[in-house]
């Protein structure tokens, strides 16, 4: 009898053992799944904010294409430059007042050179005309303009004079000058964003120089 109960103890301790062992292996197996779903949450956020901050970009430098095109206006309709040497102009875009960086104080006069432009290589930063917020500090967007001048189409009509047939004529038409606006926005955490727009003004278009 007491053989049997040094066999039946010999087992129970075989079996805590196992157990241990199995609990072991199964905190093991937790942990590691616990860390690759933390590793997945990690990756999933950081791909977030990526997005966003690219997002981010893509919409400034949008923006930059609306004051761009706007300055542009307003500096052929100053057609000798702006005149503030503080190189700072106020404008207005959507009723809201801007304080725009001006580094060529007639940059509407930029000419394109199609022999040697690529869009793609295009640096708005070294060959900026503009830039915003004026202080060039933290995230700010860069604005460069190239230019050529043209003549439109135009049209004609003539007019029918009753019974002496084909009578007189008008006609219309006129010069442009069409932009290749570059915006570019560098922000804070390395996020950046170009956007090429071209603007066409139709000459003698513009308004009264404010500056």
């Amino acid at each position: 009898m007491k053989r049997g109960n040094r066999d039946m103890n010999h087992l129970i301790r075989d079996e805590q053992g196992s157990m241990l062992v199995f609990t072991i292996m199964v905190l093991c197996l937790l942990t590691i799944i616990a860390l690759l779903a933390s590793n997945n949450s990690v990756v999933e956020v950081q791909t977030a904010t990526n997005d966003t901050l690219q997002k981010i970009a893509f919409y400034q430098a949008d923006g930059g294409t609306g004051i761009g095109s706007l300055m542009l206006e307003e500096n052929i309709a100053c057609a000798n430059r702006f005149k503030d040497s503080s190189h700072q102009a106020g404008g207005t875009l959507d009723g809201s007042e801007l304080d725009i960086g001006i580094d060529n104080e007639a940059f509407w006069m930029n000419e394109l050179d199609e022999n040697t432009y690529d869009p793609s290589t295009f640096d708005p930063q070294s060959q900026r005309d503009l830039h915003y917020p004026p202080d060039d500090s933290g995230s700010h967007i860069n604005i460069a303009m190239l230019g050529v001048s043209g003549l439109s189409p135009g049209s004609a009509l003539q007019i029918l004079a009753g019974y002496e047939g084909k009578g007189k004529g008008a006609a219309g038409g006129g010069g442009f000058t069409l932009h290749d606006i570059h915006s570019q926005f560098k922000g804070s955490r390395k996020n950046e964003s170009i956007i090429k727009i071209q603007w066409l003004h139709l000459v003698g278009q513009e308004g009264t120089c404010r500056y």
